[in-house]
C-alpha cells in the first residue's frame, strides 16, 4: 500500500488552488482559509475541506471551487 505524505500533498494542493484563484482574479486561497484539512485515498486521490475566515464567502472562490462549495449559517 502506498503511504500518502499529507504535508507534501497539502502543500501541492494549496499551491495549485492559489494558482487557479489568482488566474481568475480572486484572492489567494492561503489568505482566505482559517482551517484546511486534506484526506488522502489509497488510490492517490484526495479530498479537502476548508473553512474560510470571516469576511470571505464562496463568491471569493474561483468558479471551479465555488460550484462545489457549501455555506453554513
Amino acid at each position: 500500500m502506498k503511504q500518502l505524505n499529507k504535508d507534501d500533498v497539502k502543500f501541492d494542493v494549496l499551491g495549485a488552488i492559489d494558482k487557479i484563484q489568482i488566474s481568475e482574479g480572486k484572492p489567494p486561497f492561503l489568505y482566505m482559509i482559517d482551517t484546511f484539512e486534506i484526506n488522502g485515498y489509497r488510490n492517490g486521490g484526495y479530498e479537502f475541506f476548508a473553512v474560510l475566515k470571516d469576511g470571505y464567502s464562496k463568491d471569493d472562490l474561483s468558479e471551479q471551487f465555488s460550484k462545489n462549495a457549501h455555506e453554513n449559517d
